[in-house]
This record gives structure tokens, C-alpha cells and sequence, in this order.
């Protein structure tokens, strides 16, 4: 018995790392952004129990580029049961993101709704 209590206790005691992959977008780096977005993208899909975290609120204006990037990553984490969460838009680029098809990833997107 003292084994079983003893795995019991080292998983309880065990912390877990965030299973948030978080990128950044803002308007100085904006073009590396969108080349991290892709890479972190891979490591959410490797990692599998991660969920993709995009903060736009450094960008003042969401371009087509950006909304694309954004739309592919959910549809590409969507396919593999990986949640995708948009945080940070300001009320213009949330009208935009919601016209999008983004609304489910804003803000308070839920884990698995996509």
C-alpha cells in the first residue's frame, strides 16, 4: 500500500506547466508575428493538451493578412482538437474578427468548442 500512496502523492505534488502557447501580435513587429503565430503554432500541435492563446491587442488595425493567419490557425488546430483563443481585440477589430467567423475564439473561448 505505501507505493501506491506514494505515486499518489507525487503526482498530486506534481505541477503541470501552462498549457497556454501564447503569441503576440503587435504593429512594429507585426510581420514577425505572423511568422511566430506559424511556428508556435507547431509547437501547440506537437504539444497536444496546449491550447494557442493570439493577443492583437498591441495591433491597432487587423489586416487581411492578420485575419487570414488567424482564421488558418483555427482551422488547423480546429483538426486536431486543439482550442484557439484571440484575446485583446478593441471594439473595431472585435466587429471585424466576429464578421470573420472568429467569435467562438474571443476572449472566453472555451477549451474544445472548436
Amino acid at each position: 500500500m505505501r507505493n501506491s500512496q506514494a505515486s499518489r502523492t507525487d503526482v498530486t505534488n506534481h505541477v503541470a506547466p501552462s498549457p497556454d502557447v501564447v503569441v503576440v501580435l503587435d504593429d512594429s513587429t507585426a510581420g514577425q508575428g505572423l511568422v511566430e503565430l506559424r511556428s508556435r503554432l507547431g509547437e501547440v500541435l506537437s504539444r497536444g493538451d496546449s491550447r494557442l492563446v493570439v493577443d492583437v491587442s498591441g495591433l491597432g488595425h487587423l489586416s487581411s493578412v492578420v485575419v487570414a493567419a488567424l482564421l488558418w490557425s483555427k482551422r488547423t488546430c480546429r483538426s486536431r482538437g486543439v482550442s484557439v483563443s484571440v484575446r485583446g481585440a478593441d471594439g473595431r477589430n472585435l466587429a471585424l474578427l466576429r464578421r470573420a467567423g472568429l467569435s467562438e475564439a474571443l476572449d472566453d473561448a472555451l477549451p474544445g468548442r472548436w
